[in-house]
């Protein structure tokens, strides 16, 4: 019988140990997010991406921002969202182009599509 209050007392720390005050996470951007566009100004990438920008930061009330990083058919811009810190405050407009096509074209990618 007693083995038994101890399984409880061990129990009962284990809980009491395993209750921990969690602190609310912050709503989602807190500061302005980049959105790469992998082509040069103008191109359908682009629209996409800046009427993505203006639609989330009005949805969201934080700023959204273009920056186009074009060069090698959109590897530039791809690689530099996909080594960038994974926190959500970069995004990439992606197509057909820099997450099917080039994967097919270029054999060293130092991005996974």
């Amino acid at each position: 019988m007693l083995w038994l209050g101890r399984l409880f007392a061990a129990i009962a720390v284990a809980l009491a140990l395993g209750i921990v005050p969690v602190q609310a996470q912050a709503t989602y951007p807190e500061r302005p997010v980049k959105i790469i566009v992998p082509i040069g100004p103008g191109g359908s990438y682009d629209l996409v991406g800046r009427a993505l920008a203006d639609a989330l930061s009005k949805r969201t009330g934080q700023s959204f921002f273009v920056e186009n990083k074009p060069g090698a058919g959109t590897v530039v811009g791809t690689q530099a969202a996909a080594q960038s810190e994974p926190d959500g405050y970069t995004l990439v407009v992606g197509g057909l182009s820099n997450m099917a096509f080039n994967s097919a074209l270029y054999s060293n990618l130092a991005y996974d599509p």
